[in-house]
């Protein structure tokens, strides 16, 4: 084959992987329930623990669902993290959703790590310090 024929073969799968790696995503989630602990309680220290992780809150929501006699709180926060040039496409993120139910109080944290096909324990380790310090914020 001659040389200019090379070119366009390893050119076509160069933009091939940069093309699938800008559309991948890494995700992880897990949830946790709290008792006797209020929404707001809740919503304070995992605000508090974004920051602490270096998050920048991006967006909120929450609000009250259900008749008024009986309702419940839900919300989510969106926050984005810093890029560590070394491992990260994209700065890695953070969903949080929390709802209360029933007189429990449910968080679920998606950590996401936005076009990037393997995950380098970023998305694991982001979850696993943001449990510790929501659980660290929470009052006793």
């Amino acid at each position: 084959m001659k040389v200019g024929v090379w070119r366009g073969v390893i050119g076509f799968f160069i933009l091939s992987a940069f093309i699938a790696c800008a559309s991948f995503q890494v995700k992880k989630k897990e949830s946790f329930q709290y008792k006797n602990v209020s929404f707001e309680a809740v919503w304070a220290a995992a605000s508090k623990a974004l920051q602490e992780m270096d998050f920048e809150i991006k967006e909120t929501k929450k609000e009250k669902i259900g008749l008024p006699a009986y309702s419940e709180w839900t919300g989510y926060i969106l926050a984005e993290g810093k890029r560590n040039f070394l491992t990260q496409v994209a700065a890695p993120q953070m969903r949080i959703t929390i709802k209360r139910q029933g007189g429990r109080v449910e968080v679920t944290c998606e950590a996401i790590q936005p076009k990037q096909v393997v995950d380098y324990g970023g998305t694991r380790k982001n979850i696993d310090r943001f449990y510790h310090l929501l659980n660290k914020n929470l009052p006793k």
